[in-house]
C-alpha cells in the first residue's frame, strides 16, 4: 500500500519546485500535494534521502499562496 495513494499526492499530482541555500550551495526540493485530512489541512510530501515524508500542510499558507498559483483563471466571454 503506497501512502502517496492513501493521501491522495499521486492521484492531485499538484507540487511546486524551491530552490534553497544550503550554505554555499543551491539545493532543488519539491512538495507534492493531495487530498485534505479530516481537519481541512492538505496532505503534503516530501523525499528526503530516499524516503517520503507525508505531513498536514498548514492550511492558511495552502489557500492563500499555493491554491491561487495551482487555479486556471476563467476565460473572458466577448461581449455580444
Amino acid at each position: 500500500d503506497d501512502p502517496s495513494d492513501r493521501f491522495g499526492v499521486r492521484a492531485a499530482d499538484h507540487r511546486i519546485t524551491l530552490e534553497v541555500r544550503n550554505g554555499s550551495q543551491l539545493e532543488t526540493r519539491e512538495i507534492a500535494f493531495g487530498k485534505r485530512s479530516p481537519y481541512l489541512h492538505p496532505y503534503a510530501a516530501v523525499t528526503k534521502d530516499g524516503e517520503q515524508l507525508i505531513f498536514e500542510f498548514p492550511v492558511d499558507l495552502f489557500d492563500g499562496f499555493i491554491v491561487p498559483e495551482f487555479t486556471l483563471p476563467a476565460a473572458l466571454r466577448p461581449v455580444p
